[in-house]
């Protein structure tokens, strides 16, 4: 495992990910290995070999999450006492030699073996998962979130990882907070599609090669 020290979103950042173009916010398409991998893997080739200049889809929610995500990561560390080390992009080529993860951080103690990720969703939502804390007394996952984070912890090679919820709008109860269990299965199927998803990108690569030379 390798961790690359560079903040999310920069052209550095960018850079590593065009040689690592499966990350684990596509993991369950990763995974299900179906057509969403397969129109994944045209945009990400679209992507490294068009000349047009390079442009990031960027939504408001997504916006609001990085405006937030600071003040989330503060709450969980003032709410746990755990503190928590950014990171930038993590490889392990052991696992896939063109897939990587971006967790929102990993325990400064070790011993604890966590990642972490942070979601700032927004009032609607958040309140639909408070409704739901208040029926089951459990955090409400998508589950894309918990497809990234069994890829994370997959790639880390953490055993656990705490996933947050957090909106300020709320100042009674600001942040839910959750544990996930590393998966054999899940994490199974995620090494399986990646292994599908080199050779099906390879290929297609190959094709646009021997068509454009």
């Amino acid at each position: 495992m390798i961790i690359h020290n560079m903040e999310q979103g920069s052209p550095e950042w960018d850079a590593i990910r065009v040689d690592h173009p499966f990350s684990a916010s596509k993991a369950q398409a990763i995974q299900a290995q179906g057509k969403g991998l397969d129109t994944l893997i045209i945009e990400k080739l679209a992507a490294k070999y068009s000349t047009g200049e390079k442009q990031r889809f960027i939504s408001s929610d997504m916006e609001h999450g990085t405006l937030m995500e600071p003040y989330a990561r503060d709450m969980y560390q003032t709410v746990t006492g755990i503190e928590v080390e950014e990171v930038g992009f993590v490889t392990n080529a052991a696992i896939s030699p063109m897939a990587g993860v971006s967790p929102d951080g990993l325990s400064v103690d070790v011993s604890l073996d966590l990642c972490h990720e942070f979601k700032c969703p927004s009032d609607n939502t958040y309140f639909q998962m408070l409704m739901h804390y208040s029926k089951t007394g459990e955090v409400d996952i998508q589950s894309g979130y918990m497809w990234q984070m069994q890829m994370q912890m997959l790639f880390t090679g953490r055993s656990q990882a705490h996933f947050a919820a957090f909106n300020h709008n709320f100042e009674k109860m600001p942040i839910l907070i959750t544990e996930v269990t590393a998966d054999p299965v899940k994490q199974a199927k995620i090494t399986s599609g990646l292994a599908t998803a080199i050779y099906k990108y390879e290929l297609a690569e190959d094709a646009y090669r021997k068509l454009v030379n």
